[in-house]
């Protein structure tokens, strides 16, 4: 997706700009769930928590977002505390879980 062209030198300067991305990010989402047909939710409208997570006898504090009744935790915290080792393969483009 193009936001600009940064050999613009005024298109450069927004990209920059925290709230063009902000404002751009939200255009992008919006269009995403319009074309999926789910309901768009701005950041307040989602809950973010704490919690803390056992596992063995590793317990860690992560942030979650509880949205629509399902918790969701980012992957790398989630396989790091289960003593797994995460990393990104540019080959392949692939995200690769290792123990």
């Amino acid at each position: 997706m193009e936001l600009g062209f940064i050999s613009n030198a005024k298109e450069a300067e927004l990209l920059k700009n925290e709230n063009f991305l902000d404002r751009a990010a939200k255009c992008i989402a919006k269009g995403v769930c319009k074309y999926f047909n789910v309901a768009y939710k701005e950041d307040n409208e989602i809950e973010k928590v704490k919690r803390n997570y056992k596992y063995k006898n590793t317990t860690k504090s992560f942030d979650i977002i509880n949205l629509d009744e399902n918790n969701y935790i980012a992957v790398r915290d989630l396989t790091e505390l289960l003593g797994k080792k995460v990393s990104y393969d540019n080959v392949t483009k692939f995200t690769v879980i290792e123990d």
